[in-house]
């Protein structure tokens, strides 16, 4: 392998392990900072499990702590933002629960967490005040608006889908959650919530219904995912040995009629083959991002993505 290749991460979430360690990053910082000095100051996003959404939050998390010598040489430097700091409070909501009273306490378990992590005490004792006090004190402490990332916000729903009655409960506990929401809209600098379904499907939407859904949004169908182009920009340097790897192995194309890939044309055709397919406008191609990097890695096509499905 040449030397000078950087290293490719199928656990791709941490946007500051990429850097500090010298993983590829597929830039999108341009698109992210079109979002965060965007008119809307809520937003929400749907993406399909594995699609790259925790990376999303955690790379605006890393832009709103003001560390510009993270980004350095990315869109978003070169473009001359400012990279002023502000208060972020990320939550995770991809909780495991058995019941809406587990469910209701391990929100409010999180809460009081990240309030520890973040120097704060809580005093509220339901987790729907617990967000609300959180937010609050943080807007207080550093005397600027909060910074709110939500991601899987719809897990404790979408994990129980195949019983409805469990699926139904858990909604009622995210409905009053997410309702806190309300009161605190006006500290906040920027708010991003995603998941696998969109909120106006969820029926916990009440609560989040000042969040503007970009989930079909033109500007933003490639926020998430390798387009091609960026395929050939960031990893075209390692067709030739992923190619050589294939004729030695005698793999034989699943294009009908292709047989044996003889050049890197026939590669890029091939992955395309294995992993095309999505759009969010009708219009923007973009690949599942873990599918590419384990092909990327292994040099052996397979139904990755499926493959680290946990449904039937």
């Amino acid at each position: 392998m040449n030397a000078s290749f950087k290293k490719i991460s199928t656990d791709f979430t941490s946007f500051r392990k990429l850097i500090n360690e010298d993983y590829i990053y597929v830039d999108k910082t341009g698109l992210l900072r079109e979002l965060i000095e965007g008119s809307s100051k809520n937003i929400f996003l749907s993406r399909p499990r594995r699609f790259g959404k925790s990376l999303v939050l955690n790379t605006i998390l890393e832009i709103f702590s003001g560390d510009q010598d993270l980004f350095k040489g990315l869109q978003i430097e070169q473009s001359g933002y400012d990279f002023p700091k502000y208060p972020v409070l990320k939550l995770d909501m991809s909780i495991p629960c058995s019941s809406p009273e587990e469910l209701r306490l391990e929100i409010f378990n999180a809460l009081t967490n990240l309030a520890t992590k973040n120097g704060l005490t809580l005093k509220s004792t339901s987790y729907g005040a617990a967000l609300k006090e959180l937010i609050e004190k943080t807007r207080d402490v550093h005397n600027k608006d909060v910074v709110v990332l939500i991601d899987e916000y719809d897990y404790p729903v979408s994990s129980k889908i195949n019983n409805k009655t469990k699926a139904n409960n858990n909604s009622e506990v995210l409905a009053d959650f997410y309702a806190s929401f309300k009161s605190v809209n006006d500290l906040l600098r920027f708010a991003l919530v995603t998941g696998v379904t969109r909120n106006s499907m969820m029926g916990i939407s009440a609560g989040l219904n000042n969040l503007d859904d970009i989930s079909l949004d033109k500007k933003y169908a490639a926020i998430c995912g390798f387009t091609p182009e960026e395929i050939d920009r960031y990893f075209a340097d390692r067709y030739p040995a992923i190619l050589q790897t294939l004729r030695k192995n005698n793999y034989s194309s699943k294009i009908e009629g292709r047989g044996v890939l003889s050049s890197l044309s026939d590669l890029k055709e091939e992955t395309l083959h294995w992993y095309d397919g999505y759009s969010w406008d009708g219009r923007t191609k973009v690949l599942n991002p873990i599918s590419v990097l384990k092909f990327i890695d292994t040099h052996t096509f397979k139904s990755y993505w499926a493959l680290t499905s946990t449904s039937s």
